[in-house]
């Protein structure tokens, strides 16, 4: 994941862990998130 989206190795494991538990991933940092399909994301500024 971390080479085929360019991130960080700490953003990496936060997405893979909430793809693996179908968890909405809550972040300010949604561009990067972004680009992982089927990752559910949300923008706490939104909420």
């Amino acid at each position: 994941m971390r080479r085929t989206f360019g991130m960080g190795a700490a953003d990496a494991l936060v997405a893979a862990t909430a793809l693996e538990h179908r968890l909405q991933l809550t972040t300010r940092n949604v561009r990067n998130f972004k680009k992982i399909p089927g990752l559910r994301l949300r923008d706490p500024e939104t909420l």
